[in-house]
């Protein structure tokens, strides 16, 4: 699957002119395949809760980074509004895996996704996670109401 995605992903670099600009590279987040200060930018989406150490893969996205360089990371999150958690986690934990399997046919995946997002870091925890990696200046935004955020560092 990693493989049919960077090709749909290089097909679209280059269709939009960015060879030289933008690249992908397939590699174990926890040692990726990349020379040190390499990249302006790392970024990881709903895929930080996969990793067995997101420590270490964020310390990783640290040693490719140039200085100067930007980390963004989209992730899942728990809204924290007690009443829109409650109708969330209804609506996360049993109608979302009943829609996923009639769809799909596959009522594992949707399982295993409330399971991963439920199971991930708070988001201070975190925060403080991605700062131990050596990141600063972050800054943490929950969108749709909290159903996701984003953290954004840099490195010095």
């Amino acid at each position: 699957m990693a493989g049919k995605m960077l090709e749909i992903g290089k097909r679209k670099i280059a269709n939009r002119k960015h060879e030289g600009k933008a690249g992908l590279v397939r590699g174990d987040g926890l040692q990726l395949p990349v020379m040190d200060e390499a990249f302006d930018v790392a970024m990881i989406a709903f895929g930080i809760r996969n990793m067995a150490d997101p420590g270490r893969a964020l310390t990783e996205m640290h040693r490719i980074l140039k200085p100067g360089g930007r980390l963004a990371v989209l992730e899942f999150s728990i809204p924290r509004n007690p009443l829109f958690r409650s109708v969330y986690l209804i609506y996360f934990r049993y109608i979302l895996p009943l829609i996923g399997r009639a769809v799909s046919g596959d009522p594992y995946a949707y399982r295993y996704l409330n399971r991963t997002v439920e199971s991930f870091f708070p988001r201070d925890v975190f925060r403080r996670i991605v700062e131990d990696a050596g990141f600063t200046n972050l800054r943490v935004k929950p969108l749709s109401f909290g159903i996701a955020t984003i953290y954004c560092g840099d490195k010095p």
